[in-house]
């Protein structure tokens, strides 16, 4: 789903692993990089943000920090302008992986 207060972004909650905080903390996300926010105390989930604009990480009341995970792979343009319509659009459903490396 489009963000509502931090820009030119995407969200989703998605299960997580054990997590500690924050690590690399920023406030600035720029496109194709994906970031979570830190789960409240005893979550199963957390938001997983991906930027497909200049954004920034944003509450109601302010600026908040995540921690940048991943980026996507260079020719994602494609995926970015998906992403990009959702702000008129609504939510779409999207499946993303990690890249295998190549042998």
């Amino acid at each position: 789903m489009h963000c509502k207060w931090s820009g030119r972004a995407c969200f989703s909650e998605v299960a997580i692993p054990k997590l500690d905080g924050l690590e690399s903390p920023v406030t600035s996300i720029y496109p194709g990089v994906l970031v979570i926010r830190p789960p409240e105390q005893d979550a199963t989930t957390v938001e997983l943000l991906i930027a497909y604009g200049d954004a920034e990480f944003r509450w109601p009341d302010g600026r908040r920090y995540v921690t940048p995970f991943a980026e996507l792979e260079p020719g994602s343009e494609g995926l970015l302008a998906v992403l990009a319509q959702t702000g008129e659009r609504g939510k779409t459903t999207l499946r993303i992986s990690m890249a295998r490396e190549a042998r």
